[in-house]
């Protein structure tokens, strides 16, 4: 008798310090949210294989806020015709964000006058690095940034 109840003490002890640790390591979606949670501003863009030129002062300020509540502001700039002069404007755009192994998907909320609507990019971060793609039918952009 004594041995059952000393196997079954032994039993209980493994069994309640066999714990799964997986839940103390944070997984791949919590580290690329981490590193997104940035400011970061647009250094190249390529439409359609065409480096696009992105003029200093304005486009060149473009950007994203991502901010750890899973939302986040796209600063697009972008220059204004106004006949015999140009004027930069910036288009605060707010929405929400969220992660899935390599796609960032942006909802962007509802904003003057349009529709709320979403994106999917494929991302990667290395180091100070922010690289978004996106494609659709004949359209693909790939977009770097640097974290600031």
């Amino acid at each position: 008798m004594k041995k059952l109840n000393l196997f079954l003490s032994l039993l209980l002890t493994i069994v309640l310090f066999s714990c799964n640790n997986d839940d103390d390591t944070p997984n791949d979606n919590e580290n690329q949210n981490s590193e997104l949670m940035a400011v970061w501003k647009i250094t190249t863009k390529i439409e359609n294989g065409v480096a696009i030129t992105l003029i200093p002062g304005c486009e060149a300020e473009s950007g994203y806020t991502f901010r750890p509540d899973n939302r986040y502001i796209e600063n697009d700039f972008g220059t204004v015709n106004l006949g015999d002069s140009t004027r930069c404007d910036d288009d605060g755009i707010p929405g929400s964000w969220s992660v899935s192994e390599n796609i960032l998907t942006l909802n962007y909320d509802a904003f003057d006058g349009e529709p709320a609507f979403s994106l999917e990019y494929t991302f990667e971060i290395s180091e100070n690095t922010l690289i978004l793609g996106y494609s659709e039918e004949n359209y693909t952009e790939t977009s770097t940034y640097t974290k600031i």
